[in-house]
């Protein structure tokens, strides 16, 4: 399992490049989908095979591409997926950033400001708030949707830093 997961991180970056400067919703559909369930699966992984902790890098240029990638990915799942496999990707951001139900970051500036940037350059909000929340309080799991609203504040206060 660990080799799985060290190969996935170490070919994801490059996969994720080729796949988000070169997408296209006709003909992208079911790569969009194995890209996806890599980048979920990476984001589940220990900090060195977690594709999601390169956020956190020291290295602004690693940090800023890995932003821009993940951007673009979630731009396309928003554009062409159901809204409920856009939010798995939202979701994987926030297990990777934040701890426990409190959302206490795992970084005091940059988990918050990841979370800023997916709000502000892609329509995430827009589609969790039209699309995913309605259906999460129809089911009546009101701790789920309490959930996602406290994601976005994290990310929304850290529009003010």
């Amino acid at each position: 399992a660990d080799k799985k997961a060290k190969f996935v991180y170490l070919a994801l970056v490059p996969m994720l490049r080729l796949f988000v400067f070169f997408f296209t919703a006709r003909e992208d559909v079911s790569r969009l989908a194995v890209i996806r369930d890599l980048v979920i699966f990476s984001a589940g992984q220990v900090a060195s095979s977690n594709i999601v902790e390169l956020a956190l890098s020291d290295d602004d240029d690693q940090r800023r591409s890995f932003l821009v990638l993940f951007q673009k990915l979630l731009a396309a799942a928003l554009r062409v997926g159901p809204p409920a496999d856009a939010m798995r990707l939202f979701y994987a951001v926030k297990e990777a950033l934040f701890l426990g139900p409190e959302f206490r970051p795992v970084h005091e500036q940059r988990s918050g400001a990841t979370l800023s940037q997916l709000i502000r350059r892609t329509d995430v909000l827009a589609v969790l708030s039209r699309d995913v929340l309605p259906k999460v309080a129809e089911a009546q799991a009101a701790s789920h949707a309490l959930e996602l609203v406290l994601l976005c504040c994290a990310g929304l206060e850290a529009c003010s830093w």
